[in-house]
């Protein structure tokens, strides 16, 4: 399987408030992972490709609520011999403020990598 990030992704197991701009959806999903370019979220709703979505969410590391636009960029459907863990969508990052990122940035850059995946093929890119 190639490797397509370009940015270290973490661990990240927390809730995260979504608010769905296109239909007007909303509710919650549990993200799975986390990096200053986009987050996976494990959730059943119907997004699709493209989406824009709203985020709101807390990390360990952080005091305040993080709020960031980004869009649906991997729907990963339920089907058979799926684990759950691994139903949900990916979410590229759009629109954040500095502060934003630079949470999500001290937060990546502290916590464990994620065992057994390669997150960027040169570590001392930037």
């Amino acid at each position: 399987m190639n490797e397509r990030r370009n940015a270290n992704r973490r661990p990240f197991r927390g809730e995260v408030e979504i608010r769905e701009e296109v239909r007007g959806h909303s509710g919650s999903a549990i993200a799975r992972d986390i990096s200053v370019t986009g987050m996976f979220l494990m959730t059943m709703a119907p997004y699709q490709l493209n989406d824009a979505v709203t985020v709101r969410f807390l990390l360990p590391s952080s005091s305040c609520h993080i709020e960031i636009t980004g869009e649906v960029i991997r729907v990963e459907p339920a089907r058979e011999g799926v684990a759950t863990r691994d139903v949900g969508v990916a979410l590229r990052f759009d629109d954040a403020d500095e502060w934003a990122l630079t949470e999500v940035n001290r937060y990546v850059a502290k916590a464990p990598r994620i065992a057994g995946v390669v997150t960027r093929t040169d570590e001392s890119r930037p």
